[in-house]
């Protein structure tokens, strides 16, 4: 296994959590809603047990989430794969818990205390679900999760660094890696249907989690879902064909679809064009979400979407050097059109 060099963190203090956790009570584990964090939450309950398995996305990390921690008595609080930016939030957790923080995206925070434990693998091309496994594995056998972390790592394009350890996860189910280009067998086929089934089952992703087992092969009872999914992917990239707006190089498009669909279809255009940095942006009544990718890596993508949203009240933005997010009130839509129309 790919040793792991943290950015920010001491792993002892990590094993020292763990062993602490004897008998402690209550234990809430709080993980991302897509395949990395799902995977994450498999591998961090093996050896956890919580009481409380929480699925969240990045906006949901607010203060009913702290309230809601408050009043079921939580002693010791697990986040992985969450790109928490707030310090003040961190802050409230920390009057009625111990805290426990995985993670891989940029951070603004060190949030590293007497009572926080902050790893992060930033810059070092993990996926969160990979780190996870890294460190619990060197307190149990977690091998029969080689190929759901191998799957969060595809999904999260977080598989160069590790090559070596996924040729080897591949070779045992025969199949060989290739690390130039991935999108082929059954690895990549299974990563996809649980990324589409997560979709479908936006909301209640337990159930998916509940679905997975340690068997590759179990991933076919999701493809049914994940069919229904791929159709919306396939009309919001002929879409996108037809209505994207260019501006300076950097595709802008907006897109409606039945299903929470954005980042998958981004990541499938940005496959395409891989040197020019594109912008999805879905709204609602209220609030607009942004989905940014650019694969060629020469636009820091979290430093962009910030100055983009720069002064936006209730907005936010973060996420990985290639692929980032944004989120904001509607009543900001035209003057950030305007804004990457300047760039």
């Amino acid at each position: 296994m790919q040793q792991i060099d943290f950015t920010v963190g001491d792993e002892r203090r990590f094993f020292d959590f763990i062993k602490r956790l004897d008998g402690s009570r209550k234990i809430a584990l709080i993980s991302h809603t897509d395949l990395d964090g799902i995977a994450c939450a498999k591998i961090m309950n093996e050896v956890v047990n919580a009481d409380f398995l929480i699925f969240v996305n990045y906006s949901d990390i607010n203060g009913d989430l702290i309230e809601e921690l408050k009043k079921k008595e939580v002693t010791k609080v697990i986040f992985t794969d969450l790109n928490i930016n707030r310090a003040d939030l961190v802050k409230k957790i920390e009057d009625f818990a111990e805290i426990l923080i995985i993670d891989h995206h940029i951070f603004e925070v060190d949030f590293n205390s007497d009572k926080t434990i902050f790893l992060n693998t930033t810059g070092k091309g993990f996926s969160a679900g990979y780190v996870c496994y890294y460190l619990l594995s060197q307190i149990k056998d977690i091998d029969k999760y080689d190929w759901l972390i191998a799957c969060s790592s595809l999904a999260d394009w977080c598989y160069k660094e590790n090559s070596s350890w996924m040729r080897e996860v591949y070779g045992r189910y025969s199949e060989e890696f290739n690390a130039e280009d991935p999108r082929r067998g059954k690895f990549w086929d299974a990563a996809y249907s649980i990324s589409l089934a997560l979709i479908y089952f936006e909301g209640k992703e337990k159930e998916i989690y509940e679905m997975l087992t340690d068997k590759l092969e179990d991933v076919d009872k999701l493809k049914t879902f994940a069919q229904k999914v791929k159709g919306d992917i396939k009309k919001c990239i002929e879409d996108f064909k037809e209505k994207k707006e260019i501006f300076n190089e950097r595709y802008f498009f907006e897109f409606k679809s039945q299903f929470s669909i954005k980042s998958l279809a981004i990541n499938e255009i940005s496959t395409e064009h891989p040197d020019k940095t594109i912008f999805v942006i879905e709204c609602n009544e209220n609030n607009c979400a942004v989905s940014a990718r650019r694969q060629d890596g020469n636009e820091n993508l979290p430093e962009l979407l910030n100055k983009l949203v720069d002064g936006f009240e209730n907005s936010d933005a973060g996420g990985h050097f290639k692929a980032a997010g944004a989120n904001f009130p509607k009543e900001y839509y035209a003057e950030f059109k305007r804004r990457i129309k300047n760039l």
